[in-house]
């Protein structure tokens, strides 16, 4: 199974508290600092890297990013994909998240991905 990690840092005029990250994501000051992510391949963590804003988009995020079968992972995952389809797909030609990433059921491999990046505890 194949998934990716991932995080945005954004800045804008707006203050996220105050407006919400739906308005927030859309606001024309809004934008990106950098992006990191990493690909998870059957439960094992590949290395985290850096978009830079400016850079040319990740060849990793071409290949990945678009598969229907390729599940997207983000820890503040409402905030970080509108910032994705909003600002780095428009703005800065990443590809859109299939919809599927997005929409799927968290099937019994996602556990293997939230260990790989160790953000689930196991219980005892």
């Amino acid at each position: 199974m194949h998934g990716f990690l991932f995080d945005v840092e954004t800045c804008s005029a707006l203050d996220l508290g105050d407006f919400g990250s739906w308005l927030y994501a859309r606001h024309p000051t809004t934008d990106i600092r950098c992006a990191s992510f990493c690909l998870v391949t059957n439960g094992e963590r590949g290395p985290i890297e850096t978009w830079w804003r400016g850079e040319p988009v990740p060849s990793i995020i071409l290949d990945v990013a678009p598969d229907s079968a390729t599940a997207a992972i983000a820890f503040n995952d409402a905030f970080d994909r509108q910032i994705w389809e909003q600002i780095l797909a428009p703005r800065y030609g990443w590809p859109s998240i299939h919809s599927s990433a997005i929409a799927a059921p968290r099937p019994r491999p996602w556990r293997a991905l939230c260990l790989a990046h160790s953000t689930v505890r196991r219980r005892r």
